[in-house]
């Protein structure tokens, strides 16, 4: 005889075996708040989208600010942050220009990924610029003494935590300079 008990999570019912692995009693959608069918998926996936356009033409409106900056590094998250504000510029009137969109090179930077962000700012017709970090992200290894200062191959989190933290640094100011809304 095996012996079984079961473990109550959150009324999910699960049976553990003595030894082995965990069997589970019913099958999990992988992605349980996505929906399965493509035209529900699309439909939710354009009703998050909208909710966001809102909260930021909201935040825009409420602040009465009418410019953002952004940095856009070509990936997914800055493209869809970036799409999203091109859509609030466009329900509050206002010219995407008002975006001001910067793409912030670092060490590990790939050719694909900076003209991917190059593209999309063209694109969307934002103020696009470039501005290469990694010069004051060198200094600033430099003054607290990192290895990679020195010529040593040391990508640690604190190597990559300093670019992160210059291009969030650049990006308040470059918004105090042009009195726009930071988007991240």
């Amino acid at each position: 005889l095996r012996m079984r008990w079961r473990v109550w999570l959150t009324s999910v019912s699960i049976a553990v075996p003595r030894q082995g692995r965990l069997l589970l009693e019913r099958p999990y959608e992988r992605f349980p708040y996505v929906p399965a069918a493509p035209g529900k998926r699309d439909e939710r996936c354009s009703e998050v989208f909208q909710i966001q356009v809102q909260g930021l033409v909201k935040r825009l409106g409420s602040t009465g600010i009418q410019r953002v900056v952004i940095g856009v590094s070509g990936g997914l998250d800055s493209t869809h942050a970036l799409l999203v504000c091109a859509q609030a510029m466009d329900v509050l009137g206002y010219p995407r220009r008002d975006i001001f969109a910067y793409t912030m090179p670092g060490f590990a930077t790939s050719r694909r990924t900076l003209e991917q962000a190059r593209r999309l700012m063209q694109v969307i017709g934002c103020e696009a610029h470039e501005l290469d970090i990694r010069p004051s992200s060198l200094q600033m290894l430099k003054d607290i003494g990192h290895p990679y200062s020195r010529g040593e191959k040391v990508h640690d989190v604190t190597f990559e935590n300093v670019q992160a933290g210059d291009r969030t640094s650049h990006l308040f100011r470059l918004a105090n300079l042009h009195g726009a809304l930071v988007i991240g």
